[in-house]
């Protein structure tokens, strides 16, 4: 199955869940019958402007449209990528602190050996 194929079987199992007719993606966004009609049988497949036009009718992201990815999969990626910076940031505190705690006792002892 080629990428077009994929996009287009997304799109149309989104159509036919939600109950949207070819007739009314024709109506609603302006894409000749024909275009529909030959997209469902992967014999066409729709431009970048039909397929953004899609994504904000079906309220998918163009992603989820183009891979199959969801948002979520983007999301918990990042998520993880912040915990783990963040992990890192808070090994970098603890040292900055330690160090402060060093050149606390240095000075403290610089202090009253004066």
């Amino acid at each position: 199955m080629s990428i077009a194929d994929e996009i287009n079987s997304r799109i149309f199992k989104m159509i036919d869940e939600r109950g949207i007719t070819g007739y009314r993606i024709m109506k609603d966004l302006h894409i000749p019958q024909g275009t529909i009609s030959q997209a469902r049988h992967n014999k066409a497949s729709f431009t970048v402007s039909q397929l953004i036009q899609i994504s904000e009718y079906l309220n998918v992201s163009l992603d989820w449209l183009l891979t199959g990815k969801t948002p979520e999969t983007n999301s918990e990626k990042r998520i993880t990528e912040l915990t783990k910076e963040n992990a890192e940031l808070k090994s970098k505190i603890k040292k900055v602190d330690n160090t402060i705690a060093v050149y606390d006792k240095i000075k403290d002892i610089v202090y009253k050996a004066k």
